[in-house]
């Protein structure tokens, strides 16, 4: 259980917990709770490399003890908004390894995908082709989901990538019904 200051004993029990993951209302509401957090971080700070993306953010610097002293006070900051830094995501590490951020691993001389996120997307590209081919998913639908996809990948060095998926990715259109001939009654063979 989580407690913050001035925080009773049963208070964490009684408290909701987060926002909607995907509602267009989270990501709103996120700017505008963590706006304040912004302008802590850009001027009390004087950070001047940060950035965020709803509720990931990222801040860097040559100065690993000005990274360890702003991570202490980001902390005493969320506290006061009852929120607090994940424990395995937030790290402290040279910007020569690496740093996932929404989805891209961000290295010093390229952005690439995510491995994880490449596995859901092959699986989500064969789950779309089964659908679409069904009959489950229109054709407007699909392109919309694609289109999206590529929207993602744009921010990344993802060119060779993106005609990689593409290409390997066929849509076949569901069969069409054949209609009977005028007249006609389909019997089947039957023996007696």
């Amino acid at each position: 259980m989580d407690y913050f200051l001035g925080d009773e004993l049963l208070t964490p029990i009684q408290r909701r917990r987060g926002l909607p993951i995907g509602n267009l209302t989270s990501q709103f509401f996120a700017n505008l709770y963590l706006n304040g957090f912004d302008h802590f971080v850009k001027e009390d700070l004087k950070a001047r490399h940060y950035l965020r993306y709803v509720d990931d953010f990222a801040l860097f610097s040559d100065d690993r003890g000005f990274l360890a002293e702003a991570r202490q006070a980001i902390e005493a900051y969320l506290a006061t908004l009852r929120l607090r830094l994940h424990p395995i995501k937030s790290q402290l590490f040279e910007t020569r390894l690496g740093a996932n951020f929404v989805g891209f691993r961000v290295l010093p001389d390229r952005i690439r995908v995510r491995n994880d996120n490449l596995r859901r997307a092959r699986h989500r590209g064969h789950y779309l082709q089964a659908n679409f081919f069904k009959g489950e998913l229109s054709l407007t639908d699909l392109v919309q989901r694609l289109r999206s996809w590529e929207a993602h990948l744009l921010h990344g060095d993802t060119q060779a990538l993106r005609r990689q998926i593409f290409d390997q990715l066929v849509f076949h259109p569901p069969p069409e019904p054949k209609p009977l001939k005028q007249g006609s009654l389909c019997v089947p063979d039957m023996e007696f």
